[in-house]
């Protein structure tokens, strides 16, 4: 396979990967640094601060962008950024079922497709607990105390219907010696029996979970070989997100799909890509592969990494109706989420000092636009981290072959320039 095939590929699953934003930004969130004469490269990943209006009592803001495949120190530095700040709302897309908190009004009509993911997300949870050596918990409520802190608000989230009412769950019933336990909802009644609304809902009558759900198989999909074949580490991997001042602030899986196919689009797509399901992430992750044995060849993809990066925050939607409508709910409609809780937290504590938001780049111009419009606060100051640092000169390339290479990538990408410093 030629180099060029290789490059092209990759590139075709890249740009759905970063996306493209849907708003012009201030200013940079990622940029490109010459360094050693051209003899290096290397990636920086922006912080940028805005303070409240002169005169009107808040926290700092601080949106921090990020990519996913980094190296190591990169990681560091972030999650030692970031603990420092009072509190931090993180991206991480919530299992289905998780997605609408108990205070929520839900449509009578999607009463009984919540509670049956509300279902799936504790039979997960409940495998997980015995995958673990945590055997079947004797309630719901000792698998959430159980649980680290992240699931553990998962499973408090998920432990009531659609109609709002606990579900019944036990252990050990004799009418049902085959399972380890048995979980049910009441229905729209909360009587056992009925039909229609008023049927029960129980988890013996769903549908096995799948590997996926089980998190079997890929384990992380392109991302993490894309990591493992360029010599970097996956964030979900290396970032420690159960910190005491880290609060999840994102949609759940559920909603993305639902969202999605109202605008006419097929979240589908994207999903499989990223948990490695579909042909084309498999197809990817043989690319990769290849990649991974050629040094040349992954200082190439390290660097045409940095340029599709920096690149995609700087222009606007493109392609397919389809690929918009995705792409408005990736982007703008989980940044909507975002800034509600922003909005709460600083309701919940305006005295807080600071709140940081840690997202992909990708998402950067649209939240700082939002950040700006409906909360008032301006730009103060940036911060810059080292996320990749290509070694040009060790793999045999000149700067001129890697700038020829890189040219070449920015056309692919329909853009004239990258941000750089």
């Amino acid at each position: 396979m030629s180099l060029q095939s290789v490059v092209a590929i990759g590139m075709s699953w890249m740009v759905v990967w970063f996306g493209p934003s849907v708003a012009e930004p201030t200013g940079p969130y990622a940029r490109t640094v010459s360094l050693d004469g051209g003899a290096r490269v290397r990636l920086e990943m922006a912080a940028k601060s805005f303070e409240p209006p002169v005169g009107t009592p808040g926290p700092r803001v601080t949106l921090a962008a990020a990519i996913h495949v980094g190296d190591a120190e990169y990681y560091r530095e972030l999650q030692a950024f970031l603990d420092a700040k009072p509190l931090v709302l993180y991206e991480g897309v919530r299992p289905a079922g998780t997605g609408v908190a108990g205070d929520v009004e839900i449509p009578e009509a999607e009463r009984p497709a919540v509670t049956r993911q509300r279902l799936r997300y504790l039979a997960v949870a409940l495998a997980k607990s015995k995958a673990d050596g945590g055997g079947t918990p004797d309630s719901l409520e000792q698998l959430a105390s159980s649980s680290d802190a992240r699931l553990s608000a998962l499973v408090r989230a998920s432990m009531t219907d659609g109609w709002g009412r606990r579900f019944v769950y036990a252990i050990g019933q004799a009418e049902h010696p085959e399972a380890a336990y048995t979980l049910e909802s009441l229905g729209a009644d909360g009587v056992a029996g009925g039909l229609g609304a008023d049927e029960d809902i129980c988890w013996e009558d769903q549908p096995p979970l799948t590997e996926a759900e089980l998190g079997v198989g890929s384990r992380g999909g392109v991302q993490r070989e894309l990591a493992r074949a360029l010599g970097l580490v996956f964030q979900g991997d290396t970032m420690d997100h159960d910190r005491p001042n880290w609060r999840n602030s994102d949609m759940a899986i559920d909603q993305i799909r639902a969202r999605v196919e109202r605008a006419g689009g097929d979240a589908g797509v994207l999903l499989s890509m990223l948990d490695g399901s579909s042909f084309s992430a498999r197809a990817a992750q043989v690319v990769l592969r290849i990649v991974s044995l050629n040094q040349t060849f992954v200082t190439l993809a390290k660097a045409a990494l940095l340029d599709v990066v920096a690149v995609a925050d700087a222009g606007s939607a493109a392609g397919s109706p389809s690929l918009r409508a995705l792409m408005r709910v990736i982007v703008e409609d989980r940044n909507q989420v975002v800034v509600d809780d922003l909005a709460a937290a600083i309701r919940e504590d305006p005295a807080r000092s600071e709140i940081a938001i840690v997202y992909g780049g990708g998402h950067m111009p649209d939240l700082e636009r939002r950040v700006m419009e409906r909360l008032g606060y301006h730009h103060t100051n940036d911060i810059w981290f080292a996320a990749i640092d290509v070694d040009i000169a060790s793999a045999g390339i000149t700067p001129a072959q890697m700038e020829s290479m890189r040219a070449s990538i920015r056309r692919a990408l329909g853009r004239v320039t990258t941000p750089t410093k």
